[in-house]
């Protein structure tokens, strides 16, 4: 009978990494456009510009922080795939940018982090909700180091 050959368990592995990294770059795309239509869609972009909490005390707000965070985690799957696949041919120079891009998503998902979590904790609080609004939280000392 005509049976092919078994293909080595790389080359296998290979390709489904080489899926993977595709639809984590499609998936990064995808959602990175979501949360940008998103924001301008369902939060009061221009109100907050003025005063933050309006955005964050919105009921669309987590969802929208959520988009982004997925994302993020979609943008370091596709990078690291694209990494894999050029390796060879990049050098240290795919190597360094790649790692800065990394770093930088990194520090993204920390935000949005802080976005989906911490911000609509202060902003639900009264007593807090001042600090957030009058711009006094981003002038202290401490919270410029933090970011």
């Amino acid at each position: 009978m005509n049976q092919k050959p078994a293909q080595p368990r790389t080359a296998m592995n290979l390709q489904k990494i080489n899926r993977f990294s595709a639809f984590a770059a499609f998936g990064f795309a995808f959602f990175c456009l979501l949360w940008a239509v998103l924001m301008l869609a369902l939060l009061p972009a221009a109100a907050g510009q003025k005063d933050y909490s309006l955005m964050v005390i919105d009921p669309q707000w987590t969802l929208v922080a959520i988009t982004g965070l997925v994302s993020s985690v979609f943008a370091l799957f596709a990078v690291f795939g694209i990494y894999r696949q050029s390796h060879e041919k990049g050098g240290l120079l795919l190597l360094v940018g790649v790692v800065i891009f990394a770093l930088g998503i990194l520090f993204e998902f920390a935000s949005l982090t802080w976005d989906v979590f911490i911000w609509p904790v202060v902003c639900a609080n009264e007593q807090y909700i001042r600090f957030v609004s009058s711009g006094e939280l981003i002038k202290t000392p401490q919270f410029m180091v933090f970011l």
